[in-house]
Parts: structure tokens; C-alpha cells; sequence
């Protein structure tokens, strides 16, 4: 039986409440699981078209990747990039964010061509907004690529 959307709610309210008490203290292995469930039931409330659906997976894919969680957050980056096609233009700066962010994981994962591909999707995304972008951030993109290159073979 499906629940109500308020009842959704509700518990969406209670899970990330659980989450955020977890993180505040320190215990990542408890918190992690409900944040997924968090992003999860964000999904079933505001539906796949709905940006908030595509940034709650890339918030707890970086919590993810900044714990240590490398696999974990390549899935979870994915899955945000995924509910992002429907959600998001394909400029939006979130986008390039979190296509830089997968990237790292790749890299880090060894996985340099799909690295590359997803750096220059996220410079793609950077030079089409150049109001949304710091400077810092298209700086951190060409860094990124230049270090999958070197790792590749290529030339630069």
C-alpha cells in the first residue's frame, strides 16, 4: 500500500533529523545509511523532476567521498547526474559541480578516461556560466583535467 505524501514527509523529516544527528556527533557509519534513505525519500516526495532530488544525491555522495566511501559515492554521484537529466538543464551549474565531483572519484578510483570525460563535461557546463562559476572552480576543472591527462599520455 502506498503511503500518503504526507506521511512521506513526515518520515523524510525523521530520517534526515536522525541523519544530521549522527553527522553532528561524529558517527559517519550510522549517518551515511540515512542519508541515502534521506535522498531516497526526497525522491518518492518531490519526484525525479525535481532539482532538490538531484542535489540531496550529490550532498551525500560528497559526505560519502570526503569519509572515505569512494564506491559508495561514484553510485550515488551517478544516480544524482541521472535525476539530473530530467530535473536541470544541461548547463545548470550544479551540474558541472557535480560532474567535477564524479570526476574525482573516478580519479581516484583509477578510472581516468571516464574521469576525463566527465571534467570536460564539467568545464562544457563552466564555460557556459560564467556568473554562476568562480574563478577558483573553472581553475580546479583544468587542474583536474591536466592531472588525468599527464596520467593518460596525453599531450597537453
Amino acid at each position: 500500500m502506498e503511503q500518503p505524501k504526507w506521511m512521506l514527509t513526515v518520515h523524510c523529516r525523521i530520517v534526515s533529523g536522525l541523519f544530521d544527528y549522527f553527522y553532528d556527533r561524529g558517527m559517519i557509519e550510522r549517518a551515511l545509511p540515512l542519508g541515502v534513505k534521506w535522498a531516497e525519500l526526497s525522491v518518492l516526495i518531490a519526484g525525479e523532476y525535481a532539482p532538490f532530488s538531484t542535489n540531496a544525491y550529490s550532498k551525500i555522495a560528497d559526505m560519502h567521498y570526503e569519509h572515505g566511501f569512494i564506491e559508495a559515492a561514484e553510485s550515488l554521484y551517478k544516480r544524482s547526474l541521472e535525476l539530473a537529466q530530467f530535473s536541470m538543464r544541461h548547463d545548470h551549474p550544479e551540474l558541472g559541480t557535480t560532474y567535477n565531483n564524479l570526476g574525482a572519484v573516478l580519479a581516484h578510483l583509477g578510472k581516468h578516461e571516464e574521469a576525463l570525460v566527465c571534467y570536460e563535461k564539467a568545464m562544457v557546463v563552466a564555460e557556459s556560466n560564467p556568473g554562476f562559476l568562480d574563478h577558483d572552480i573553472v581553475e580546479t576543472i583544468s587542474a583536474n583535467m591536466a592531472a588525468c591527462r599527464q596520467l593518460l599520455g596525453y599531450a597537453h
